[in-house]
């Protein structure tokens, strides 16, 4: 298969990057870790919660600890390209993660029924999923709902975890972090 990489960030390794950590949210990371390191794990897993909750920092922080190079790939940015173009491939490369954020840009609503270009990306993310599957490589969506039928079926995003919003402690400890990070 030619693989054409339509992500506004490069494919990325994730050894030549520092260990992100997720703070607050250690439990969650060490679930879906471990969700994707069992031998009949899920296909794929989409985590929702809200806006800025931390869902793509979460799916770097796994990929690092699974040790998967990753190929993350924005939807919404698949659904703009597509309105200028139907030659594009989600596929990543051989043995890439794949990531795939804001997949709620493919659902229809009451402003976007019957749009052609989130059909066609969700179309074209179902076969990808689907030989994601096939290979047995791991698959982690984030999207603000977790209401997409045609991608939450078996062999596609099997799995669904909920990302909710910080806790006061958790918030504390996100602050710690980024404060530690900084030069003062």
């Amino acid at each position: 298969l030619d693989v054409l990489p339509l992500t506004t960030q490069p494919t990325t390794s994730v050894t030549d990057e520092p260990i992100a950590d997720c703070p607050g949210y250690e439990t969650l990371v060490d679930e879906l870790v471990a969700q994707l390191e069992m031998p009949y794990s899920p296909s794929g897993i989409l985590v929702t919660g809200c806006a800025g909750v931390g869902k793509s920092r979460l799916g770097t922080c796994v990929a690092q600890r699974v040790k998967y190079e990753v190929h993350r790939v924005s939807v919404h940015d698949l659904v703009v390209k597509a309105a200028w173009s139907t030659d594009f491939d989600v596929l990543p490369p051989h043995n890439h993660m794949l990531i795939l954020d804001d997949v709620e840009a493919v659902v229809d609503n009451e402003q976007t029924r019957n749009d052609s270009e989130r059909q066609l990306v969700r179309n074209a993310i179902s076969v990808a999923l689907d030989e994601m599957c096939r290979r047995q490589i791991p698959i982690l969506a984030f999207a603000r709902t977790g209401n997409i039928p045609e991608l939450n079926k078996v062999g596609r995003l099997e799995k669904q975890l909920a990302m909710p919003p910080p806790t006061q402690r958790q918030r504390e400890q996100i602050l710690s972090s980024m404060l530690a990070e900084l030069d003062h």
